[in-house]
């Protein structure tokens, strides 16, 4: 993600101006209260646990899916289809 930002008087200089100390301490970020946090938190780690699980389950299927055309080999080969 690309963050621009314009002094107020315009750009000054060349084609991309420095970013400097004063400028960051003048940006203001909001900032939930801590029990605010603490609850996003939660619901993110809920939900990148949700995402290794299907992860993991799909990594499985893959797996077999790649077993597939060896065990239908050795089925026709021994007569079993």
């Amino acid at each position: 993600m690309r963050f621009t930002y314009h002094h107020e008087y315009g750009r000054a200089g060349g084609a991309q101006p420095n970013v400097n100390a004063t400028l960051l301490s003048a940006i203001l970020l909001p900032i939930p209260p801590l029990e605010e946090q603490k609850r996003i938190a939660v619901i993110l780690n809920e939900k990148m646990e949700a995402i290794e699980r299907s992860r993991q389950a799909t990594l499985a299927q893959l797996e077999a899916i790649n077993k597939l055309p060896s065990a239908f080999l050795r089925q026709a080969f021994n007569g079993e289809l």
